[in-house]
């Protein structure tokens, strides 16, 4: 047997249709190819027994898609076949069907009458799973920041107070910095700068020295004369606490001057390594965030850190009659080697009080 030879007048149907055992039948479509390319194609297979037609059609499927490759014939995108059901065409067949087979079939046009189904889109491949997670290591500032919050946690005896307190009066002097300070620059004067001026007048008390400290070793109390405000900052590289010096000197504008360009400083990466160092204490406000209450860790050798959280409606009783009003929670962590819970307290006490009437604090300088 020799096997057919298509050149270009067979090629000018854009499809053609080869039938097996007059079940089924293998339906291409090559591309536009010139008479020089034009090439021997081997159709033949042999299979037993040749009962199964399906079979058939799939050997010679196989056949026809490795020796178009093989020859270079065309290139057919990952050589796409289908099998369609269709009406007996010509068919040749060599030996019987009881033996070993080989068969043959000349390529036929597609009739009108049964025009062929469109193939079926192969199958899409599923992609790659997306890895599980990534392996990175700690930035430098990750690497100091872990290095003192297990040490703060390890080697000190820690606890948490809160407390809150009305304020609504000083909310009225922010709106009132807002409204009518820009004369004298008081205008972006904040609940934070406002906080932070409170917190070194309160520091700065006698009775409240063993939390404007350091303690030493574990041994030595180091209480300062001035009270070096460490304020907390979020920075895209991480926490930091710069220091404003020597705060309860300062007024409420220079606090709020001070403190802006402190943290500007460190969002920038500009901050004096030398600001970072040498606080007493440390406000951390997490207000802004909506946190109603946490705990603060403290940074050592500093024995205290205030924790300053969101505003929230509560009631009370006054007069028999139930008044909503603006409230705000202080958590104070200290530590308990350096000072025990009753002063801590009154601590609190004290600085709810002087910023529950905070204009009393700021007259009093």
């Amino acid at each position: 047997f020799q096997p057919p030879t298509l050149v270009p007048s067979a090629m000018a149907a854009a499809q053609r249709s080869f039938t097996i055992s007059g079940t089924s039948s293998v339906s291409m479509k090559p591309p536009e190819t010139s008479a020089s390319e034009m090439m021997p194609i081997d159709f033949c297979a042999s299979f037993e027994p040749w009962e199964n037609a399906m079979s058939a059609a799939d050997m010679i499927c196989r056949r026809l898609a490795v020796r178009l490759t093989a020859a270079g014939l065309y290139e057919w995108q990952k050589a796409k076949m289908s099998f369609i059901t269709r009406k007996p065409t010509s068919i040749a067949v060599t030996g019987d069907s009881t033996s070993d087979s080989t068969i043959f079939m000349m390529p036929q046009p597609l009739s009108a009458a049964a025009p062929a189904e469109t193939p079926k889109a192969a199958p899409a491949v599923e992609a790659a799973p997306a890895a599980a997670f990534t392996d990175e290591p700690l930035t430098n500032i990750r690497k100091v920041i872990a290095r003192q919050m297990t040490l703060s946690l390890s080697s000190m005896a820690q606890l948490t107070h809160n407390t809150s307190f009305d304020c609504g009066e000083l909310q009225a002097m922010r709106r009132l910095f807002k409204e009518q300070g820009a004369v004298l620059g008081m205008d972006k004067i904040t609940l934070n700068d406002m906080m932070l001026f409170a917190v070194s007048r309160v520091l700065a008390r006698p009775e409240h020295r063993a939390l404007n400290a350091n303690l030493i070793d574990g041994a030595t109390m180091r209480y300062f004369t001035h009270v070096q405000l460490g304020c907390a900052v979020d920075t895209p590289r991480g926490l930091m606490v710069p220091t404003i010096r020597d705060a309860d000197t300062k007024s409420l504008l220079e606090i709020s001057r001070e403190a802006k360009a402190l943290a500007a400083a460190c969002q920038s990466g500009t901050i004096d390594p030398d600001l970072l160092k040498g606080g007493s204490f440390t406000v951390s406000n997490l207000g802004s965030l909506g946190i109603e209450s946490f705990t603060p860790v403290i940074n050592p050798p500093q024995t205290g850190i205030l924790g300053v959280n969101t505003i929230t409606t509560r009631v009370r009783e006054v007069n028999g009659q139930i008044v909503p009003y603006s409230a705000m929670t202080l958590s104070l962590t200290y530590d308990h080697r350096a000072l025990d819970g009753a002063p801590a307290s009154r601590f609190l006490k004290d600085l709810a009080a002087a910023l529950e009437h905070f204009t009393l604090t700021l007259a009093a300088g």
